[in-house]
């Protein structure tokens, strides 16, 4: 006979039984008492935090490895006396039947739904929840070349490295990335920004050197590693040359210079050498405009 209770929690009401055969005398009955208990359901968090990895093992797959009893302490807290099981569908959390098993190594991905379903070994009440289990995507890498520089002071193996012209090629022009440089896999791994190389960077002498790439989805923080190798060409050495005289047939203070005759003076001779002479400095560094080998100075 249904009866919803009429007082919470517990309520007692009250039977009386009495003989159906005994239908003329109806004082010939009994009476006792019913108790009336209704039970909690399990608190449970009802938000579950979503369950996230990065898809490191065997990356692109889409499918990691999750250990859902990592999320007991989140579902229940300090609560104790409950037994906690992790299924595929709401109709099998609400049935009880076929749980995840096991439970600590679960594979899924990229983006599934686990409910979960809590009940209080006492009282076999339950109750049920879910979240989600999420597997983000590594940041594409793409494969660089040796970024190559030339040398710079007396040691011909050290070069200076604006690695921040490398971070789009490496990359992708990708946006909402990191990316960031460090001397050992490990401080890469890490990525400590205390142990990031500097953007503007001098070799240590190793030519050439590895140095490694740690590029960071911002929205994710999931990261892939790569190295760049830095190389070093060392610059040409070169000798001051003997100034260029000829006669000034006419003392005007102009006269046509042969400055194919310095060639030899100026690299000493090495034939792998491409020389280009220029009538300024800033010509010279960009290498245009280049003079001769004939040219007639401008100024006296």
């Amino acid at each position: 006979i249904p009866f919803q209770n009429t007082i919470a929690d517990t309520q007692i009401i009250y039977v009386r039984v009495q003989n159906a055969l005994d239908d003329e005398n109806t004082d010939c009955y009994s009476l006792g008492t019913l108790t009336l208990i209704v039970d909690p359901k399990p608190e449970i968090l009802s938000d579950i935090p979503d369950y996230v990895l990065c898809d490191e093992n065997t990356p692109g797959d889409q499918t990691e490895i999750f250990d859902l009893t990592t999320k007991y302490d989140e579902i229940l807290a300090d609560q104790t006396g409950f037994d906690i099981g992790f299924y595929t569908t709401e109709a099998l959390a609400i049935d009880g039947g076929a749980p995840i098993t096991p439970a600590n190594a679960y594979a899924a991905g990229p983006q599934n739904v686990i409910w979960v379903r809590v009940t209080n070994l006492a009282t076999e009440c339950f109750s049920i929840s879910s979240f989600n289990l999420i597997v983000n995507s590594l940041p594409v890498i793409v494969p660089t070349g040796t970024y190559t520089v030339c040398s710079t002071g007396t040691d011909q193996n050290v070069g200076e490295f604006d690695l921040s012209t490398q971070s789009g090629v490496i990359s992708g022009n990708a946006t909402s990335v990191t990316v960031t440089y460090y001397y050992t896999a490990a401080e890469a791994i890490a990525a400590d920004p205390l142990t990031a190389l500097p953007l503007l960077y001098t070799s240590d002498g190793n030519n050439p050197q590895t140095i490694y790439v740690n590029v960071k989805d911002d929205n994710t923080n999931c990261f892939s590693l790569t190295t760049l190798q830095l190389g070093v060409v060392s610059s040409p050495i070169i000798d001051t040359p003997t100034p260029l005289e000829v006669c000034d047939d006419n003392n005007d203070g102009f006269a046509a210079f042969n400055l194919s005759l310095k060639d030899g003076e100026i690299t000493g001779g090495d034939t792998t050498l491409v020389l280009t002479y220029h009538e300024t400095l800033v010509n010279a560094q960009n290498g245009v405009a280049a003079i001769g080998p004939n040219y007639t100075n401008l100024n006296q």
